[in-house]
């Protein structure tokens, strides 16, 4: 009974739904810095080939911080400077990824692990139609580049307006995710941040040491 006990416990541990929990920007005040938005992720904005990155800070419902007319439903993520993709490049930062010198503007919330992730998540209301995440391992090698269409909720002033909000879990361990738009930033307003590996492996190791006292107790008795 004890082990169906142990291994149940360490299937709820070990599920990603069980370790992660999204993370509001609407918890936050406006202006406030939340570079270091836990022990274990850490935040930047980023702003194209030769541009410092910068601190992230919340912005409030109806600012626009890319230079764009829309409509901005949420608190969000977001830096100082509001440069697009597509003033230089329609692929700026997969290009930029696959190697090109070209100097390319874009922006993007690149988030970090101190420990690797196995599940992320992420809520945000992309200003084009294709929403992209760019997945890096540990050692910050590029993975892997995923697509989103986010689903049209309305029109804004010079177009649709989307939102989309989407879950995942990762075969292989990851330290860094950018999120963007193919064209533009995204107002990124939630993220889903999951516990690292060491502290799921703790809570098991945990388990087997109390268990093992116990086990001990009961045959002394």
């Amino acid at each position: 009974m004890r082990t169906k006990i142990i291994l149940g416990m360490s299937a709820v541990l070990l599920s990603s739904s069980a370790l992660a929990a999204f993370i509001d920007a609407a918890d936050f005040s406006p202006g406030q810095n939340v570079s270091h938005l836990t022990d274990n992720v850490e935040l930047r904005w980023l702003t194209g080939t030769g541009n410092a990155a910068e601190s992230v800070l919340i912005y409030s419902a109806g600012t626009n911080i890319y230079g764009a007319d829309a409509s901005v439903l949420h608190p969000h993520f977001g830096g100082v400077t509001g440069d697009y993709t597509w003033e230089e490049n329609p692929m700026g930062i997969f290009s930029e990824l696959m190697g090109s010198t070209e100097l390319h503007k874009y922006s993007a919330l690149e988030v970090s692990f101190l420990q690797p992730v196995r599940s992320f998540g992420y809520r945000a209301q992309p200003m084009s139609d294709v929403f992209a995440i760019y997945l890096f391992d540990a050692a910050g090698t590029y993975r892997e580049k995923l697509e989103e269409a986010p689903l049209a909720i309305g029109h804004g002033d010079s177009g649709f307006l989307y939102d989309i909000t989407r879950s995942y879990t990762f075969d292989f361990d990851v330290g860094r995710i950018l999120l963007a738009s193919e064209q533009s930033a995204a107002y990124v307003y939630a993220i889903e941040v999951p516990e690292p590996l060491p502290v799921v492996l703790l809570g098991l190791g945990f388990l087997a040491v109390l268990s093992g006292r116990r086990a001990i107790v009961d045959r002394r008795n």
